[in-house]
């Protein structure tokens, strides 16, 4: 058995811990360890486009006394009904998702050996939604039903991740970055009114860019998804800072906001230098001050109030990306009898369809001309150009279908009845493009 030794006392312990301490050598540190090691632990702000995404994606809280609370509501009621009052006297433009109920439109694809297929659009940011391979029709289809308000909006296909336009589209429209996108027009309702030095500069830029963009009134809702999105897809501070200034421009201009943050939105969801955006953009805004201009003149000509609605203003000027020209636009407004712009809006997508099929351009003037004149483009005629594209595409002739198209409208016909003429049935319809499921639209001929 082992023989334990006696445990040291505390005391003598500690003692002899202090002498063997004060007997270690004295050695002073390198000059620079205390800076470099308060350097490593000091915390650093990031740069101010690091910091401007992390404040898109921070909640904010707010605190309220009682008082605080009284007052706030006070203020808050002040500015809701000053709002309303110059909403209501200087700015009548409505909204499309403010003024109609929405309607259910079904996207189908022929396509049932694609391993996958995915809608994009205005109407979703470009976020794509999945579709569903089912039975439609005795056919099988890629389905995907959404419910839109009425409205124009641009979409395409993914198609295995390839971008590819509806193949069976009324319309077609260039999205300014090489490729096309299909159209889908909702016209329904009328309208309620006739970190170097170079660096630091540009994140300054992106700053002073968004202080801008809030004095023009932009929401910080809208600003937080185009900062969150540019640093998402890595575009550079200066360009978005660009980016932010164009559309601070196109709000203080008064012109749709929507139409610009949305091409934004595709452009970098499909991967487009910001440069080629900027370029868009600018052309874009042409294009709108061109058409309102356009609009008014036709308004002031034809003794109507002079409001362009913001939606009827969208309308006309997307067209100009469906292949008419600013001439066409005019040349429709000007051979136009008195029409609210609804109507002529009907009229200028009809032409935009009948250039694309390359139908005869006398022809064309006179099916334009002749629905206008008896006040043929209402929404119950909705589905007109896609009969006229269905009959074009199954092989008729212009002449055939114009002489049809005429007889239809001089007559107070539908698109049933015009349908008919031709020999189109439901399913040629059915076929072209996104099927609208509205009681109010003659589509089908039933």
């Amino acid at each position: 058995m082992e023989k334990k030794e006696p445990e040291e006392p505390y005391d003598a312990m500690a003692d002899r811990i202090k002498t063997m301490i004060r007997e270690m050598p004295q050695i002073q540190p390198p000059v620079r360890l205390l800076p470099a090691v308060m350097e490593a632990v000091k915390a650093k702000r990031g740069p101010l486009w690091l910091r401007a995404y992390r404040w898109a994606r921070s909640p904010i809280s707010v605190t309220f006394t009682p008082l605080r609370l009284v007052s706030a509501m006070a203020l808050s009621a002040l500015l809701v009904f000053s709002a309303f009052f110059l909403h209501e006297r200087q700015n009548r433009n409505i909204t499309l998702a403010e003024s109609h109920k929405s309607i259910p439109v079904v996207f189908a694809l022929d396509m049932p050996d694609a391993h996958s297929v995915q809608v994009i659009g205005s109407f979703n940011n470009w976020v794509p939604q999945p579709c569903e391979l089912r039975k439609d029709n005795g056919a099988v289809r890629w389905i995907l039903t959404v419910s839109l308000q009425p409205g124009r909006y641009e979409y395409a296909f993914l198609v295995d991740r390839k971008h590819m336009p509806h193949p069976h589209a009324e319309l077609y429209q260039d999205d300014g970055f090489g490729d096309k996108n299909s159209v889908l027009a909702l016209l329904i309702a009328d309208s309620h009114v006739p970190v170097e030095v170079s660096a630091q500069k540009a994140q300054t830029d992106v700053t002073h860019a968004v202080e801008e963009a809030r004095k023009a009134a932009i929401d910080d809702a809208t600003l937080k998804g185009l900062l969150a999105l540019g640093y998402e897809k890595g575009v550079e501070p200066e360009s978005m800072a660009n980016l932010v200034r164009i559309v601070s421009e196109v709000k203080m201009e008064n012109l749709p906001l929507e139409p610009f943050v949305s091409k934004i939105k595709e452009g970098m969801a499909k991967g487009v230098p910001a440069g080629t955006i900027e370029r868009v953009l600018n052309q874009k805004r042409q294009d709108y001050q061109f058409t309102r201009l356009v609009a008014a003149d036709y308004l002031k000509k034809n003794g109507l109030p002079q409001e362009v609605a913001f939606e009827e203003l969208v309308a006309f000027t997307e067209s100009l990306y469906s292949g008419l020209s600013r001439e066409d636009l005019t040349h429709t407004m000007e051979q136009s009898p008195t029409a609210s712009l609804s109507i002529l809006n009907r009229a200028v997508h009809l032409r935009a369809s009948l250039k694309q099929l390359e139908f005869d351009e006398k022809l064309s003037d006179q099916i334009v001309s002749t629905g206008l004149e008896h006040n043929f483009f209402t929404p119950q005629q909705c589905g007109f150009a896609r009969a006229i594209v269905a009959g074009k595409r199954k092989g008729l002739s212009d002449s055939k279908i114009a002489e049809a198209a005429l007889l239809t409208m001089r007559n107070g016909g539908t698109v049933a009845g015009f349908c008919s003429q031709i020999g189109i049935s439901s399913s040629d319809m059915t076929q072209h493009g996104p099927q609208i499921i509205s009681p109010t639209c003659s589509m089908t001929g039933t």
